[in-house]
């Protein structure tokens, strides 16, 4: 779930109080704006300087251990817990001082229990607070001798371009679904063929098509990203998918490098949440600086370095190397990043675009403008250049043509080079086809003249007079034919006063063209003049099965169900994807109000108050007594031993009573957390530690 999904969620109140909290007093009044904050790279960092180390403690496990995913609430204490070497309602304490803040949230399970998770779209902005990227890249004289590595399924077309094509592409196929609400097979081959992404590249990641609309992955995916930037939608009384200009016409005015960091981060959002080292691998790349080479090797350490928090250290590295490959391919098959090798052969990459975090500081005003104001962007050059038309119709489109003009050739013209430079052509076919879609002469004109800055060549003038002259002057026209055994037969139907206006027009001496809506009357009709017609309905050559066979795949392409992941809203909550997600986060219910630490601690009120205020010497059952009521409430004891004073965590508990028991935990205080055994007359005072409670 990302921060906008959960806003729509969240009271103004609530958004308030997180705004409040503590750790956001670095933040002037007028930028504490809760989602903003979370957000911010700056604010995060200065949070980070307020944090209580048990927060952190949560919050370093939330982004190592689960990623982007949700976890049980009760295991990431625990593992939270056990990586701090913290009680439990430390690391409690921790999380409820991140509820607080609007940095982790919470949903409720049917049965009461919680999962935690960050947010999705949020998590590179803590994992890059937390573990800044601290990657070098090679210095001049080892960059002169980097070389890209050619085969390793990378493209020079951005994502962005080729999605715009493969959009197109979809549109002109046919963007009906069919009888059983999936897009038809040739739809989606024309998607697949015009994105260029393998299956197996998304597939690495663990990516698989949602539901039965669509089969194809690389035409879910394109899909799915239509539908997130709000630039495809579905007609359900039309049963197709439908083009949103307002939403595509956003999209298109977009500079190109901006484009191309916001898709990047859509696509590190959703498509990389599969496992937490592929999370945290997009996450770390995208501080990479753009259009310099790096070592494959140190960004894997620095990703291993992820893992020291963890009590499974060593499987969480072992899962590296995987995710961190799997999203290096993915990044080089959408066009946005190299892979190459230095002189030794050692693997290299680098950004072909500027990726979302690699000026985070800059562009982050939570705080101050200061950075900002000293950086000079890239991109700042994304100036359009002109479309060229050739006297012979053809249309070059350069890298930097815009996409509002990418788009529109797309529907007057046909691409015959995907070279640098596209080259588009118009012909009688392709103006035919703009044609139908509504586009007039003057208008293809008036945008063929607009794009290039130039009149039309008289040539090219002339030809499209001509093409839109021909166009829809000859067209297929579906009906049924009513086929007649003798022509005495036919006459008597036409001259009969009641079936004569039914019939559209008679073909030949035997036949007539009938309007489909027009059958039950006519088959009365026929009926009470005796001529009872056959039960099955017959090709012109005599196959009995053929107009059946053009009548189901017609009406498969209007009426078709809703497609399942849209049933209860587009981009809202009831919007699942055409890409299958890990867990559904908002299908539960969502937890605004956490348990406090009055609740955490039963019979609290009938606890000796001595317990819990100072250190003192008890009789070895009292001693029991405190250590069964911390493992109870999950947290620590203060001890006093002759070499001095330690908090212990008590893990389990050994024995029958009397003296003859003893309690297994953690020793803090020392050097290292160590576990120890410990017999009742191995300290001499004790107290219970109740976090949120003891003084």
């Amino acid at each position: 779930m990302k921060t906008n999904e959960l806003e729509q969620r969240l009271s103004a109140r609530d958004r308030e109080l997180f705004a409040d909290s503590a750790l956001w007093s670095s933040v002037p009044p007028e930028r504490r704006r809760w989602p903003s904050l979370v957000a911010s790279p700056s604010a995060a960092a200065a949070a980070l300087q307020r944090m209580s180390d048990e927060a952190k403690a949560v919050l370093r496990t939330a982004v190592c251990r689960f990623g982007a995913g949700a976890a049980d609430e009760e295991r990431l204490i625990q593992a939270a817990a056990e990586a701090a070497g913290l009680a439990g309602s430390e690391a409690r304490l921790g999380a409820l001082e991140l509820y607080g803040a609007g940095i982790l949230f919470a949903v409720r399970k049917a049965w009461g229990d919680r999962m935690a998770f960050l947010p999705a779209d949020i998590y590179g902005v803590w994992l890059r607070s937390l573990y800044p990227c601290r990657l070098v890249p090679l210095d001049a004289d080892a960059e002169r001798q980097a070389l890209p590595v050619a085969g390793k399924s990378g493209s020079d077309v951005p994502l962005s371009r080729r999605l715009l094509e493969a959009w197109a592409a979809m549109f002109r196929s046919g963007a009906g679904l069919t009888a059983k609400s999936a897009l038809p097979r040739r739809t989606a081959a024309a998607i697949e063929e015009k994105l260029a992404v393998a299956a197996d590249d998304l597939a690495a990641l663990g990516l698989k098509p949602s539901g039965s609309a669509v089969h194809s992955l690389p035409a879910a995916l394109a899909l799915d990203i239509g539908f997130r930037l709000g630039m495809i939608g579905f007609a359900p009384e039309a049963g197709c998918f439908e083009w949103r200009d307002e939403a595509a016409n956003e999209w298109f005015a977009l500079g190109h490098t901006e484009r191309e960091k916001r898709l990047i981060g859509l696509c590190a959002v959703h498509y990389a949440r599969n496992a937490a080292p592929l999370t945290q691998s997009a996450a770390l790349l995208e501080a990479l600086q753009p259009f310099r080479w790096y070592r494959v090797s140190d960004i894997h350490a620095r990703l291993s370095e992820l893992a020291a928090p963890l009590a499974d250290r060593t499987e969480a590295a072992s899962a590296i190397g995987g995710a961190l490959d799997g999203w290096l391919n993915a990044l080089s098959a959408f066009g946005w990043m190299e892979r190459g090798c230095d002189g030794t052969g050692e693997p290299l990459v680098r950004w072909l675009w500027e990726p979302p975090g690699a000026r985070d500081a800059a562009e982050d005003g939570a705080v101050g403008d200061a950075a900002a104001d000293s950086c000079v962007g890239f991109g700042e050059g994304d100036a359009e250049e002109p479309l060229y038309i050739q006297p012979d119709g053809d249309l070059l489109a350069g890298p930097l043509v815009g996409y509002a003009v990418r788009w529109e050739l797309e529907q007057i013209a046909d691409k015959v080079s995907d070279e640098l430079v596209n080259v588009y052509r118009l012909s009688a076919k392709s103006i035919g086809r703009a044609r139908e879609e509504g586009r007039t002469e003057d208008g293809i004109r008036r945008f063929l003249e607009r794009a290039s800055g130039c009149p039309l060549p008289p040539a090219v003038d002339a030809a499209l007079a001509e093409w839109a002259m021909r166009a829809g002057r000859v067209a297929f026209a579906e009906a049924v034919l009513l086929r007649c055994d003798t022509a005495d037969i036919a006459d008597a139907l036409e001259r009969d006063p009641a079936l004569a206006p039914l019939f559209i027009e008679r073909i030949g001496p035997l036949h007539f063209a009938v309007d489909r809506e027009e059958l039950a009357a006519i088959r009365k009709r026929l009926e009470s003049l005796g001529f009872p017609l056959s039960a099955r309905m017959t090709a012109l050559g005599g196959d009995a099965g053929g107009d059946k066979q053009r009548a189901k795949d017609a009406g498969g392409r209007s009426g078709a169900a809703f497609p399942a992941q849209m049933r209860n809203g587009e981009g809202g909550d009831g919007f699942g994807g055409f890409i299958e997600e890990p867990r559904r986060l908002q299908l539960y219910e969502l937890a605004v109000e956490h348990p406090q630490p009055h609740e955490w601690f039963p019979q609290l009120d009938k606890t000796p108050a001595m317990w819990l205020r100072q250190m003192r010497a008890y009789h070895p059952s009292t001693r029991r007594e405190m250590v069964e009521r911390a493992l109870l409430w999950q947290t620590p004891l203060k001890l006093r031993t002759e070499a001095g004073a330690f908090a212990f965590i008590p893990g389990s508990l050994e024995g029958t009573g009397g003296t003859n028991w003893a309690v297994t935990g953690t020793l803090r205080g020392t050097e290292n957390c160590s576990k120890v055994r410990l017999t009742p007359e191995m300290w001499n005072e004790m107290m219970l530690i109740v976090p949120g409670v003891s003084p």
